[in-house]
């Protein structure tokens, strides 16, 4: 009985999720995930559970800081997806962009499957 309670709410959880090939509510195009992120500072949770905070310069670059580390990285929007190079040690990797409200993003998968959470500021306020 428990693994069948499991499996209905594994069932219902992939349910709720975007699919791929269908527009999810506020999934951003190219276009939109440049103007959203470009001159703007943002901040996300890594896999780790690290904060990872990081500029999105004008030519692709990436500056921020994970667990009080400075790094250089790049990022670019391509097919729908931001898609983000970092150090090693920070993930990589391209997501599909869904607005939820504000300067507030999420992360998913091509799958669907949620990554992180993703708030934009505007500028670079930390100087990186």
């Amino acid at each position: 009985m428990k693994s069948l309670t499991f499996l209905t709410a594994a069932v219902m959880m992939a349910m709720s999720m975007p699919q791929v090939g269908i527009a999810a509510d506020g999934q951003l195009a190219t276009s939109q995930i440049r103007d959203a992120v470009l001159d703007g500072t943002g901040t996300l949770i890594a896999r780790d559970g690290s904060v990872v905070t990081a500029y999105f310069g004008p030519t692709g670059e990436l500056r921020g800081e994970y667990k009080e580390q400075k790094f250089i990285g790049h990022w670019s929007a391509a097919d729908d997806q931001l898609c983000l190079d970092l150090p090693e040690t920070v993930d990589d990797g391209c997501w599909v962009i869904v607005h939820r409200h504000d300067s507030h993003f999420q992360l998913f998968t091509l799958v669907g499957r949620p990554v992180s959470n993703l708030e934009i500021e505007r500028g670079n306020p930390n100087n990186y």
